[in-house]
């Protein structure tokens, strides 16, 4: 063991700031995971959706598609899925 190591043993520094039980309550809880995994899940449809903006706004320019249809389209997608960005 290092010099500095020993130094702070012997100042009882090497203590954690928590409990073992509470560090287990805290990674093994769920809702660490739920939170996480939730807000990833946000920031993964925000990007999908402006994704799919960007391929709506020039859905005029497929052939065979004109402002009704697109029209259509984008009405069903706001309805469907309630993003009023298109």
């Amino acid at each position: 063991m290092g010099n500095a190591l020993q130094q702070l043993k012997r100042q009882g520094r090497n203590k954690p700031s928590l409990s073992n039980a509470q560090m287990k309550r805290i990674f093994d809880s769920k809702d660490s995971f739920n939170a996480g995994f939730d807000a990833g899940a946000k920031r993964q449809r925000e990007a999908d959706i402006k994704y799919l903006v960007k391929i709506f706004e020039d859905l005029e320019t497929v052939p065979g598609i004109g402002k009704k249809t697109a029209g259509k389209v984008r009405e069903y997608f706001n309805e469907r899925f309630g993003v009023n960005q298109l």
